[in-house]
């Protein structure tokens, strides 16, 4: 080859070296990582969890959903022998004639309805598990603040003990109007009403809290049915 045609070969070699070295790379696209499930906002309530009304005891650490909310519910199976409630090692004689009904929610462990011409009574059992529920003075305050006397005035709370083996029964009776928590459906005031509660402390599983709330004259009429349900209260392994 000539020294000439040598050079126009170098040239045109040159040439394409340099327009290649012009044109743009396409940087390789990035390897996609699979999505990471969000985390659910520190404030969302946690699956099942449940509002509570603004006037209930704290139970547990409330941190892990939203105010007023509990995550979950520590909750104990209540089973019925025959005549026999047991709700978290406390067991009651439930008397004849009260008709047992399918819990309304799932706080409720059991629920009961207690007929009468005035229209029927409602009983309602809770357990929240050991150390939950709230302090003894709040539960009564809490209950007694669903009623109003005449003119509006608090009524007062008639408070009796008793001890049932290892338990500690403290019962509450109140009268009044009374107005059911926004929790329970709310609904209009219901005057002439009574509450009877009990609080039975001092199992290994917890507190249990018994409400029955309905007419007066309803809740007079079964007030032997009460004494004995109330007698009956027993601690069971």
């Amino acid at each position: 080859m000539s020294t000439k045609s040598a050079l126009v070969s170098a040239l045109i070699v040159s040439a394409a070296v340099f327009a290649c070295a012009q044109e743009p790379i396409e940087p390789e696209a990035p390897v996609s990582a699979p999505a990471e499930e969000a985390d659910a906002p520190a404030t969302a309530p946690a699956e099942g969890a449940m509002e509570l009304p603004a006037d209930h005891p704290p139970i547990g650490d409330m941190s892990a959903g939203a105010a007023g909310s509990i995550p979950s519910l520590p909750q104990s199976a209540a089973s019925l022998d025959g005549q026999v409630l047991t709700v978290a090692g406390v067991a009651f004689d439930v008397p004849s004639g009260w008709v047992r009904e399918t819990p309304a929610n799932s706080i409720r462990l059991a629920q009961y309805s207690l007929p009468g011409e005035a229209g029927p009574a409602e009983l309602t059992v809770t357990a929240f598990g050991v150390g939950q529920g709230g302090d003894l003075q709040s539960n009564i305050d809490r209950w007694t603040g669903q009623f109003a006397g005449e003119g509006g005035a608090a009524p007062e709370a008639e408070i009796e003990t008793r001890e049932a083996g290892d338990r500690h029964v403290t019962t509450v009776a109140v009268r009044g109007t009374y107005q059911q928590s926004p929790m329970m459906g709310g609904g209009p005031p219901q005057p002439d009403s009574m509450l009877y509660g009990l609080i039975v402390e001092g199992g290994p599983q917890g507190t249990v809290f018994v409400k029955i709330v309905g007419p007066r004259a309803t809740m007079e009429a079964h007030q032997a049915s009460l004494m004995a349900f109330t007698e009956s209260v027993r601690g069971v392994e």
